[in-house]
């Protein structure tokens, strides 16, 4: 056989259209997937924990003060001849100042036309979002700023927390201690997490017979701990490795440690630009928080 002709024979023709041909770039279709992957979400959970405020909602009124009752002394023990004494009343205040937020975005008819997709719609979606965001950061650093109390893992100062120093078992219950010595019941602890982690990682943690049964530990998320409600929040981060979750502590009545004011509920409108050829889309809402009981709220600072 003559291998030299049986290579030419088989060769392919330098005229045949190949993929490699600049031709051939005009005739494929550029496909593009029909569904849009979704945006990655932060946990948006904190801001259910407030106690709400309506008494401006929709009223006149830039503020709204709440009265915050105080505890009364024990009282005085008397002898027939002693004149029964006469004892301060004391209230305190929580002042609530709405501020407005908003976020928009800006579309054109002509990019409206060209995508395979409701722009606008999805527009709107991440305006709630936003809106959303914005006040769940808000409430969390709120309670963790005006947290009354404060562990510290392994009982270290702050400037020396370091990698040994993670948040463990006995973190949370001198976190309830130091809740309950202010006479509050604690119910939920807000984690990051990198320090649910650390918990999960934990032995005793591992262990659900040891807290109440595999309802304590559940498809690895930990749901109760020594009574303890535990949730965690993308939106708590480390600050030089030290991440800070926070514990609320709630009064006999069930008050919770701080709360919501909103002045106006959210809302998205759209504004028409007919020379410019697009609409803009705008979401607005005006609202503030505030601690009511700062000893109702106790943060715990742990390596991350």
């Amino acid at each position: 056989m003559d291998f030299k002709k049986e290579i030419v024979m088989n060769a392919i023709d330098s005229d045949a259209f190949q993929t490699t041909a600049t031709a051939a770039g005009y005739i494929y279709p550029e496909i593009w997937n029909k569904q849009v992957l979704g945006f990655v979400r932060d946990t948006i959970i904190v801001a259910s924990y407030a106690k709400v405020y309506e008494d401006i909602l929709g009223a006149p009124g830039d503020t709204l003060n709440v009265t915050v009752n105080a505890a009364p002394t024990a009282a005085a023990a008397l002898t027939e001849s002693t004149i029964v004494p006469i004892k301060a009343y004391a209230v305190t205040q929580v002042v609530f100042t709405p501020t407005e937020y908003g976020d928009a975005y800006q579309l054109t008819d002509k990019q409206a036309r060209r995508a395979f997709y409701s722009i606008a719609e999805d527009m709107t979606k991440k305006l709630g979002y936003s809106l959303a965001l914005i006040r769940d950061s808000n409430a969390l650093s709120t309670i963790t700023d005006g947290a009354g109390n404060t562990v510290n893992a392994n009982g270290v100062v702050t400037s020396d927390i370091a990698s040994s120093d993670l948040i463990d078992y006995d973190d949370i219950v001198d976190a309830m201690t130091a809740i309950r010595k202010d006479k509050l019941v604690p119910r939920t602890l807000i984690l990051s997490p990198g320090q649910l982690g650390h918990l999960m990682k934990n032995a005793a943690f591992r262990d659900a017979a040891q807290y109440g049964g595999r309802e304590t530990v559940l498809g690895g998320v930990l749901g109760k701990i020594a009574g303890i409600e535990i949730v965690w929040s993308t939106l708590i981060t480390p600050s030089a490795n030290v991440s800070k979750a926070v514990m609320l502590g709630y009064d006999l009545a069930g008050e919770g440690p701080f709360g919501f004011c909103p002045k106006s509920l959210p809302m998205i409108r759209s504004e028409r630009h007919e020379r410019e050829r697009a609409t803009d889309f705008v979401a607005t809402e005006d609202w503030d928080y505030a601690v009511l009981r700062a000893n109702g709220l106790c943060t715990i600072l742990s390596y991350e």
